[in-house]
């Protein structure tokens, strides 16, 4: 994320952000996800566009959900629709924890992180050690990172393959030796 970025984010919410979440978000901690969003799977997006959009809907009353205070910035949106969110009137820059976007589901005593830092600095390391786990450097460009789960996924596919059919080749074996029998 660039200053630019954040700044379109500023001006296009009307928001100002924390000086925490600028520094550590510019240039964003692991460059493999480097204008990560929606379709990211993560829960602290990078792209502008998508946080901005994110906001929008989430500051707009529907008849499912109360609207969301402007003091409320949505960090992203985790895979089961729930939101991390930095309380913007807050100098310790808290993490709350926002169920499936429904503010009024939120007790304000409760903070998920009481930093910004600290969550974001225990996130993103479990996504490191996701990424190592996978066999992904985190400083691969999105792209590399891309055509590495793709090779990931043609290997698990050929690894199913491979046991399927030794599984096919022992029943057969199996079952030629209990004929003999």
């Amino acid at each position: 994320m660039t200053e630019f970025d954040l700044n379109q984010i500023e001006s296009e919410l009307g928001i100002k952000l924390p000086p925490v979440y600028r520094q550590k978000m510019s240039p964003f901690p692991i460059p493999t996800y480097a204008g990560s969003g929606d379709t990211s799977g993560l829960e602290l997006w990078d792209s502008a566009k998508d946080l901005i959009q994110l906001n929008r809907e989430l500051r707009v009353e529907t008849r499912y959900q109360k609207p969301w205070p402007s003091h409320f910035f949505a960090l992203g949106k985790d895979d089961s629709g729930c939101n991390q969110a930095i309380d913007l009137r807050d100098a310790t820059c808290r993490v709350l924890w926002v169920d499936r976007g429904h503010v009024d589901s939120v007790d304000l005593d409760y903070k998920l992180y009481p930093t910004f830092l600290d969550w974001a600095g225990d996130y993103l390391e479990s996504v490191r050690v996701d990424l190592l786990e996978r066999g992904i450097d985190q400083n691969m460009t999105p792209q590399q990172r891309q055509a590495q789960e793709e090779l990931n996924a043609q290997a698990g596919c050929r690894r199913f393959l491979f046991w399927v059919g030794g599984a096919f080749l022992l029943a057969l074996l199996m079952r030629g030796c209990s004929a003999l029998l």
